[in-house]
């Protein structure tokens, strides 16, 4: 079969697609296996309790804030989680206060849900929630920013393998 300039092109495209998508899901949840959760990549600004729940749950099917047993959990792990040494909140103690938690020492305290911290979003690590349809769209639009780029990274690499010397030879 003869290489078309066609199909360089095509296969110049199927690559620029994939790094598209590659890097679009660059920015996701992480899988901390110590403390069997999903942790969001990136702190929110520095804001009241209230206002980073609302964040949390922007983040997709299931994102809330940590709990107090998750937070010395992440705090063992806090480097390849790549968490900050400053103080994050923590989960709800009361209508008027919530833990925050120092990732410099590991200790926890109890703060005004009016005070400014940055939040480390979490979510349980699973396939469906516990109602069974609830959320799948987000769950299907989850996976599929994971399983299509790697799709067609297979596919580029598959090209590369069957047609990369004649692709080569072509553009010498």
């Amino acid at each position: 079969m003869k290489i078309t300039k066609k199909l360089a092109s095509t296969f110049f495209v199927l690559f620029l697609v994939f790094v598209s998508f590659a890097s679009a899901s660059a920015s996701a949840w992480l899988t901390d296996i110590v403390s069997g959760i999903e942790v969001y990549d990136i702190d929110s600004a520095s804001s009241t309790w209230d206002d980073v729940v609302s964040d949390c749950s922007t983040l997709g099917v299931g994102g809330r804030i940590p709990t107090l047993a998750e937070l010395n959990l992440m705090f063992t792990d806090k480097v390849t989680l790549g968490l900050s040494d400053i103080t994050y909140w923590g989960s709800e103690i009361d209508t008027v206060n919530s833990y925050s938690y120092d990732m410099t020492t590991g200790m926890e305290t109890s703060s005004l849900k009016s005070a400014s911290f940055p939040v480390r979003c979490v979510r349980n690590i699973q396939l469906f929630e516990t109602s069974q349809f609830s959320g799948i769209a987000s769950q299907v639009e989850d996976l599929l920013t994971i399983v299509i780029p790697i799709a067609l990274g297979l596919f580029a690499i598959g090209l590369a393998l069957r047609y990369g010397k004649k692709v080569l030879v072509m553009f010498k």
